[in-house]
């Protein structure tokens, strides 16, 4: 659930390796300073009253913002809710496999993350290794409950601090796009503004994370690609077999990369056309039948189309949807149609065809 919030100024650390957590304390605070100043007779009649009825959800290209304003959430609403700050902003962000369990449940978690910049000056720009640990569960957070508090007495508040450990490297230019192979997560994937696409080993800064050594200040690509004619965001590793990579750029072409001893074999001279805009985002198929062969594309067109890496010259095409949709289709494995209930126009038209496309993709 998303409320509205004042934009508080947010203060940036010097050292990119000495980042943490926001406290949500914090942020309230900051919050309120920007708040604007109620008059005292209002002050007054509110005070002690209690918020009525059910809290408003904000509903995109419903409700609007008023400057000055940009969203927040409600504590309750997540299990756990840590938030981190970094010293440039950043586009891209994925998860970082990592050997600790994939059915984790219990408290506090443990969470490697990648996250690339988009720095004012393209030298400043950085990739971002993370490791987000204690993290126990915010719910509660903010609430008088008097078993909480005994419990709370029992173990001191510095145990339930959430850390944040980082290793930066330098980046050559901003970062549209990161992507973390799923079968080694120290190999990363960038799309960088410069329109080349880079591919980095990361290992030493992720090993560097659990044993509290220094890292590399910097290392070079292991690989890099200047086939795309122009800056793209859209890549995804494929799940099914280890490097088997797509890329998709602002020239309307999709790339395949296939890996080899050194590097990788990019398909440049046999590109995936189809689209008459930029491509947004591509997602390999995760399960079933021809997984490793189909893949998803979306593009600025509102086209979204099923390939067979077979068959490069033909693709299974759906009628116009939402770019933000594509992420939950039900064929890729991500979402379901429950969420696409959500979207109902998209959700109908997406029904329609949907017969036809599995059993293309079958």
């Amino acid at each position: 659930m998303a409320k509205k919030r004042k934009a508080a100024s947010q203060a940036t650390p010097e050292d990119p390796d000495e980042l943490e957590f926001e406290d949500d304390g914090d942020c309230q605070e900051e919050a309120e300073d920007e708040e604007e100043v109620i008059d005292a007779e209002e002050e007054d009649h509110n005070e002690g009253e209690e918020e009525e009825g059910p809290k408003m959800i904000w509903r995109p290209g419903i409700d609007s913002l008023e400057d000055g304003e940009q969203l927040d959430v409600e504590p309750g609403t997540y299990d756990m809710l840590h938030r981190a700050q970094v010293e440039w902003p950043c586009l891209s962000v994925d998860v970082i496999r990592d050997d600790l369990g994939a059915s984790r449940s219990s408290f506090p978690m443990t969470a490697y993350v990648v996250a690339g910049s988009q720095a004012t000056r393209a030298e400043d720009n950085r990739l971002y290794v993370m490791k987000w640990h204690k993290l126990y569960k915010t719910a509660k957070d903010g609430r008088e409950d008097e078993e909480d508090e005994e419990s709370d007495n029992e173990e001191s508040e510095d145990e339930h601090e959430a850390a944040l450990e980082s290793k930066a490297s330098p980046h050559p230019g901003g970062v549209n796009r990161v992507r973390a192979m799923p079968q080694a997560g120290h190999i990363v994937a960038t799309w960088a503004d410069t329109g080349k696409l880079h591919m980095w080993n990361l290992d030493a800064h992720r090993k560097a994370l659990d044993k509290g050594d220094k890292a590399p200040h910097s290392v070079k690509p292991i690989f890099t690609s200047e086939f795309h004619k122009d800056e793209g965001f859209a890549m995804d590793f494929s799940p099914n077999e280890a490097g088997r990579f797509l890329s998709g750029s602002n020239d309307s072409q999709i790339h395949l990369w296939a890996p080899v001893p050194g590097g990788w074999t990019v398909e440049a001279e046999q590109p995936f056309k189809g689209h008459k805009s930029s491509v947004e985002d591509v997602q390999w198929k995760k399960l079933g039948n021809s997984a490793q062969s189909t893949f998803a594309s979306c593009s600025a067109d509102g086209s979204l189309k099923v390939w067979d890496i077979r068959e490069k010259e033909s693709a299974t095409s759906l009628p116009p949807l939402d770019s933000m949709m594509f992420r939950m289709l039900v064929v890729l494995g991500r979402g379901s149609e429950e969420s696409l209930d959500q979207h109902a126009g998209c959700s109908r038209r997406f029904r329609c065809e949907r017969s036809e496309l599995e059993s293309n993709c079958r």
